[in-house]
């Protein structure tokens, strides 16, 4: 079952989103605005001289270091990673799933469709973004680019983000993973124990 803006609004003002401005509730969706953080591709791959990438290539080899910024441009065909202002906090019994607003979608502004909170998931929403069009764009922290659509789970899942969360907790625009062990504790819930 999708929320609508009351339940939205309730969840947000209860310390579900900070900050919270009710100006950002739309009907079945909450808007998320653009933080001022943001990581750009290193150089090195400006060049294409570089080896393939797959899955095991660290995050921390293909983005910069983070960058505070009021405004930046993103060329056609560039690709940004950016995040919300909002830091969120999902109750354990919801699901949310982030998508372009579709103001940002007319603009070519594609966002990589990565962005889902699972339940129990704290944290600024991050963005990965491609300039789809044949312009620049410019983005400026505060902007509405996206928005969250929140959706009732039929019961808490067994085992809780808290727990094998990779991004938990993150803040900014957050380019590498928490490297974690899990285990069955006696009782059968999965934990995860930090390395």
């Amino acid at each position: 079952m999708i929320w609508n803006d009351s339940k939205i609004s309730a969840w947000a003002a209860s310390g579900g989103v900070t900050p919270f401005d009710g100006s950002c509730v739309n009907p079945a969706s909450l808007d998320l605005r653009l933080g001022n953080k943001i990581r750009l591709p290193k150089r090195k791959w400006a060049t294409h001289s570089c080896a393939p990438i797959d899955m095991r290539t660290p995050a921390t080899e293909l983005w910069d270091d983070e960058l505070i910024f009021d405004s930046i441009v993103i060329p056609s065909g560039g690709v940004a990673l950016c995040c919300s202002l909002e830091y969120i906090r999902m109750p354990e019994d919801a699901s949310g799933t982030l998508m372009s607003k579709s103001s940002t979608g007319r603009r070519l502004l594609e966002h990589l469709h990565a962005g889902f909170f699972d339940p129990s998931f704290a944290g600024n929403g991050v963005f990965e973004f491609f300039n789809n069009g044949p312009w620049d764009i410019r983005l400026s922290a505060g902007d509405k680019l996206v928005q969250i659509k929140m959706e009732q789970m039929i019961e808490v899942p067994k085992v809780s983000y808290q727990v094998i969360g990779h991004y938990n907790g993150q803040v900014g625009a957050t380019a590498h993973v928490v490297v974690s062990e899990y285990y069955m504790d006696p009782s059968g819930w999965i934990r995860r124990r930090s390395v």
